[in-house]
């Protein structure tokens, strides 16, 4: 009995130490994880960043699209009206 015994909590702590080593191992795997996570993060805020950026100066563009749209149809009715008078 007493040989059971000793020989169990051997194997219990055998069992301890690996389930340490284990656990490390996955606390290292998670840490590169969270890493790897972050940069992706960082790295998104930043390309929504550009994108708003662009979208602002494509409304931009497309305003001034519009008004350059707009000066021409009168410079082009105004031009016929006098070319046909």
């Amino acid at each position: 009995m007493f040989s059971w015994s000793f020989g169990f909590q051997v194997l219990h702590l055998v069992d301890f130490d690996q389930l340490k080593i284990e656990n490390q191992q996955y606390m290292e795997r998670i840490e590169e994880r969270n890493n790897e996570l972050l940069k992706l993060k960082l790295s998104t805020s930043r390309t929504v960043q550009v994108r708003v950026g662009l979208g602002d100066q494509a409304v931009v563009v497309r305003g001034a699209g519009w008004g350059i749209g707009r000066k021409l149809k009168l410079k082009l009715s105004t031009s016929r009206t006098v070319q046909v008078g």
